[in-house]
């Protein structure tokens, strides 16, 4: 036994009384916040209460020892029944401290392997759980036999402590030290520094508190340790937007990209289900933004509700924008499937919009090799990946073409960049006052010698969402300011041709100046250059894009509104920008036989001849469709009826065997 004589002893208890305080603070800004939707979060607000718990239990013990002294100095005798007060108080202390520790152990545990990973293995659970049992049985059993430590009065009063005890719990408390060191080495990639340095700084907060409080024996300093660890956990760790999409409550796509390292890293057996809603674009463009966000809300609570009803256990994760993920073990592929699919809509919210789904399964040890090759298909699913299935298992077709490029498009790229594998090719445009082919439209290419033709549907919305989109740009205006000053354009008898300019290059600052760079090189007229702009940009960009193009106009380039028919807001656009020819899309002629779309065709071009514009349409196929947009009074033509894009030559051939 070791035995501390509190003869003349007082425990001091500010710093505990400070504890409660912070802590009390941070379970009321936690359930203001509402954070507790999160598994880890209600972990660590367990933790947060038993630390509570734990720390009036001690201030309880401080005070009724020091009044036990008081007592004894006074009188020099004390009564039985407050010793057994004072024994019952301090067991319900450790005993609570103790569950505390172990909950942080878990938390731990959850927010570096995660919760999932310590269970899969009977191992890892006797290894977390049995000194547990065994420190929780040895502190339970101090209520009745009082064995382990307890206040005893001979002459004096004392505290005893069990030497045996006070060694096994001390040496099962630093194992659990031990495998807190191991969880955050382990699995330190998936956290930023300062988050490795605020949870190595945990258990050396404690070793100093417990020592203080050794050394000191009168101040009572570990609650108040504990409660500093407290808050800088819920500072770094718990800060909801840096883990949850605030709209629908679930995990955010960077606590997915943590998930997945954590998956490679411990190599269990999980799961994906990627749900995409194909079109979004639509719920956007159709609803104001509260209705698009309480529509998110209601769907995620219906997935909680699945999860609810089916007692399984899965995390989800908001990907943005109608794209999410499901990550579970690998043994309820059976129950969760693609039964996901079918929950995910609202009859509260955009009550009129019929999602489209598309589901994939991947398995992230099977199917890949590594963690990045995961987050490239993710990020490829949700922006180009098209199946032709509604749900798909990803082992079943990883080895298609189509999938294979989309996985590896950022090296394509690079790769056609580097060996000359783009390219411009040509469609034609017919004069219909003319009958001759006096433009075209200039459409990148990119022929890989390894895999061959890339659809520009593939690379495209890729290269937008990366950023590489302008380099592509430049690649092309260059290639087309080449062909309109050479001699071949003159003795072919051109008028102009047309490039597309993205959203990209529109928003671009350095744009006018890299043109200037261009035209100078190239000697150029802008003349023989018309821009086209699509008609659904970005209105939030308006005012940038209206100064770049008035600006490119101001040095003599006209401009085409690409995709008429697709978007909104065209009248007031053709007023605002510098606009001198309006491309029907092909979508209009596809269905330029439908009664309502007949009468859109007749209000437009009526405006579009009102405004003194001129016309392409575009997509024509048949003769039907020529003669239908002669009588509309199209300026000009394009499409498959009279030519496919056509590499640089063979346009030129055309050009010459055409217009004779």
């Amino acid at each position: 036994m070791v035995t501390n004589d509190l003869t003349n002893f007082k425990y001091v208890t500010n710093f505990q009384y400070v504890a409660v305080l912070v802590m009390a603070m941070m379970i009321v800004y936690i359930l203001i916040e509402k954070l507790l939707f999160l598994k880890r979060s209600r972990l660590f607000f367990v933790v947060i209460i038993l630390s509570l718990i734990s720390t009036v239990f001690d201030i309880t013990r401080a005070m009724h020892i020091n009044r036990l002294v008081e007592i004894y100095d006074s009188t020099g005798v004390l009564r039985m029944g407050l010793l057994t007060t004072g024994n019952i108080l301090v067991t319900f202390y450790s005993l609570i401290l103790f569950l505390s520790l172990f909950a942080f152990l878990l938390y731990l545990a959850d927010i570096t392997c995660g919760l999932d990973f310590m269970h899969a293995s009977k191992l890892r659970l006797a290894v977390i759980y049995v000194p547990a049992i065994a420190i929780f049985g040895v502190l339970f059993a101090n209520f009745f036999t009082c064995t382990s430590f307890r206040y005893e009065y001979t002459d004096k009063i004392v505290m005893n402590v069990n030497i045996i005890t006070l060694g096994v719990v001390s040496g099962f408390l630093t194992l659990y030290f031990v495998y807190s060191a191991i969880f955050l080495i382990r699995f330190r990639s998936v956290f930023e520094k300062k988050q490795i340095y605020a949870m190595a700084l945990v258990p050396l907060l404690l070793i100093i508190g417990i020592a203080a409080e050794i050394t000191t024996r009168r101040q009572l300093l570990l609650s108040f340790i504990i409660s500093i660890t407290i808050v800088l956990i819920l500072t770094i760790y718990e800060a909801s937007e840096d883990v949850m999409d605030l709209d629908t409550k679930l995990y955010n796509n960077d606590e997915f990209v943590k998930k997945v390292r954590k998956i490679f890293i411990s190599r269990s057996k999980s799961v994906c289900v990627l749900i995409r809603i194909n079109n979004y674009s639509e719920l956007l463009k159709t609803y104001d933004l509260s209705e698009v966000n309480n529509y998110n809300v209601d769907v995620a609570s219906k997935v909680k509700r699945i999860k609810k009803e089916k007692k399984i256990r899965f995390e989800m994760f908001s990907l943005h924008n109608g794209y999410y993920a499901t990550v579970f073990d690998e043994k309820l592929i059976s129950v969760i499937g693609n039964g996901l699919l079918s929950g995910l809509d609202s009859d509260k919210y955009c009550t009129d919009f019929i999602p489209d789904y598309s589901g994939c399964l991947i398995n992230f040890i099977k199917d890949f090799e590594n963690v990045d090759e995961v987050l490239n298909f993710v990020n490829n699913f949700r922006k180009t990946i098209v199946f032709k299935d509604d749900f798909t298992v990803y082992s079943t077709v990883k080895n298609d073409k189509n999938l294979i490029i989309a996985n590896h498009l950022e090296k394509i790229i690079d790769t056609a960049f580097q060996e000359g594998e783009f390219c411009v090719y040509y469609q034609p445009i017919y004069s219909i006052k003319e009958e001759k082919y006096k433009t075209a439209e200039a459409l990148v290419r990119l022929i890989s010698k390894k895999y061959g033709f890339i659809s520009p549907g593939s690379f495209i919305p890729y290269a937008e969402n990366t950023g590489r989109i302008e380099e592509i740009d430049s690649f092309v205006m260059e290639e087309v300011f080449k062909f309109v000053s050479s001699a071949t354009f003159e003795a072919l008898g051109l008028e102009y041709i047309e490039i597309n300019l993205s959203m990209a290059e529109c928003v671009n600052p350095d744009l006018i100046e890299r043109v200037k760079v261009l035209m100078e090189k190239y000697n150029v007229n802008p003349k023989r250059v018309n821009l086209e702009i699509t008609e659904s940009y970005d209105v939030s960009e308006q005012e940038l894009i209206s100064q770049n193009l008035r600006k490119l106009h101001e040095m003599g380039f006209n401009f085409a509104l690409d995709d008429y028919g697709t978007g909104y807001s065209n009248i007031n656009r053709f007023s605002t920008l510098p606009i001198s020819i309006v491309k029907i899309d092909k979508s209009l002629v596809d269905e330029s036989e439908d009664r309502n779309i007949k009468k859109i065709l007749d209000y437009s071009f009526s405006i579009v001849k009102d405004l003194d514009k001129q016309t392409v349409v575009e997509g024509v196929e048949t003769k039907e469709q020529l003669d239908r947009f002669k009588e509309y009074g199209a300026t000009y033509i394009q499409g498959f009826y009279f030519s496919k894009p056509l590499d640089f030559e063979s346009y030129v051939n055309f050009v010459k065997e055409n217009n004779r």
